[in-house]
């Protein structure tokens, strides 16, 4: 680009670093929130990182500033600064990306600098008349974006517990997903093909490889849709859980007795599992030994998770001990932190935290229900796990009708 060096910056300086950029930095592109991870750069750490660093100009994009409760900085706040510009789009805010329209704000001086090098027509005269019919007239229902971020978050507990994918934390509308095995292009090609749904496939990302997607938030339906569809890389028990669970959800939780109602049909599922469970294997036994140790050792393989994961902190070992930079790449893909400052030791550390608390749902818990009930204990203890999933939230849906269920949960685990 004229001569100038165009790099990735994986890792923003730390606050106890004094948030200094490298000494070659002259121009800094931030998306913030970041896309495709959904995570945000608070606005006093972005003012202590300006005002460490003059001589860098800052393209701050903010694109998805109105899917976040996270303060971000205003067009005023930005203009204090001079070496500070702040994209905006109107395609994400008003849902119209066939115009990909958008604006600039930043001080008098940058903007008369930015100006002076632009291109001429670059936005087309339809983009602007709808632009500016647009900003007098708003957003008729602005979106509640508290309300998607608790779905969000619903959503991202939905996809941990079908196991296989790691999530990362986020403070917006959408996240980042990795498949510990499989490809992301896959994944989309089946939902966009079988069920209209369209995910970002995210291997094209610096960074990033053919396992991670990005999925952003629909409705508590269309979330359902998504993890609860019958993809052919995941035949699985929960999936017909999670169908049952829905479909009792949206018959049940309305109007009064809301709690009482959660509560029976919590017990008669888990209850129903159990019982299926049994009858089964009983069938099976009747009609062959082979047939129910076969049926057994399926339902047994489909209730534990973990072994991936054990995988994935092998790798890490061995990374780690071949360099350090190595190892922090490999536990990246298992933790959703920072670990650009992560030493040795801790890099091992954080991958052992991660496969304990993996361990404890997804192993320790139904080896326990094994052991006390059987396989049906186990195929029991799978459906009170997705009943947490699915219902067990304290937002306005599901803070009554799913109480008892987040509480059984708290019992089985």
């Amino acid at each position: 680009m004229h001569g100038h060096r165009v790099s990735s910056l994986y890792q923003l300086p730390k606050e106890q670093d004094g948030y200094r950029l490298p000494d070659d930095v002259r121009m800094l592109w931030l998306c913030n929130p970041n896309n495709p991870t959904g995570t945000v750069a608070g606005k006093e750490y972005m003012r202590g990182l300006i005002e460490h660093n003059p001589q860098v100009c800052f393209i701050i994009d903010q694109s998805y500033e109105f899917f976040t409760l996270c303060p971000l900085f205003s067009p005023a706040e930005a203009a204090e600064y001079s070496n500070v510009l702040l994209l905006h789009s109107m395609t994400k805010r008003y849902a119209i990306p066939g115009l990909r329209l958008g604006y600039v704000t930043g001080s008098s001086g940058l903007l008369e600098r930015l100006r002076t090098n632009r291109m001429p027509w670059s936005v087309n005269r339809l983009a602007i008349e709808a632009g500016l019919f647009l900003l007098e007239n708003d957003v008729p229902e602005p979106l509640d974006v508290a309300a998607y971020l608790q779905e969000t978050a619903r959503l991202g507990k939905a996809l941990k517990a079908v196991g296989g994918l790691d999530v990362w934390d986020t403070q917006t509308h959408f996240m980042l997903v990795q498949f510990r095995m499989g490809k992301a292009s896959a994944l989309k090609e089946y939902l966009a093909g079988e069920h209209g749904i369209l995910i970002r496939d995210a291997s094209n990302f610096a960074g990033l490889d053919e396992r991670f997607f990005r999925i952003a938030t629909q409705t508590p339906e269309e979330n359902g849709d998504l993890w609860l569809g019958d993809p052919v890389w995941l035949p699985h028990p929960v999936v017909a859980f999670g169908k049952t669970i829905s479909f009792c959800e949206h018959r049940l939780n309305k109007g009064n007795a809301r709690f009482l109602k959660g509560a029976v049909m919590s017990l008669v599922l888990v209850a129903g599992v159990y019982l299926l469970t049994l009858f089964l294997l009983r069938w099976a036994a009747h009609y062959s030994p082979g047939l129910l140790l076969t049926l057994q050792v399926l339902l047994i393989f489909y209730c534990l998770a973990g072994t991936t994961l054990v995988r994935e902190v092998c790798g890490v070992f061995k990374a780690v001990d071949r360099s350090l930079e190595e190892g922090r790449k490999q536990v990246a893909r298992i933790v959703g932190r920072d670990t650009s400052g992560l030493s040795a030791q801790e890099v091992r550390t954080a991958a052992l935290e991660t496969l304990a608390e993996n361990l404890s749902d997804g192993v320790i818990a139904p080896l326990f229900w094994y052991m006390l009930l059987g396989v049906p204990g186990m195929l029991a203890y799978k459906m009170i796990n997705t009943l947490d999933s699915m219902i067990g939230y304290r937002n306005e849906r599901y803070r009554r009708f799913g109480c008892f269920a987040a509480r059984l949960d708290d019992v089985a685990n």
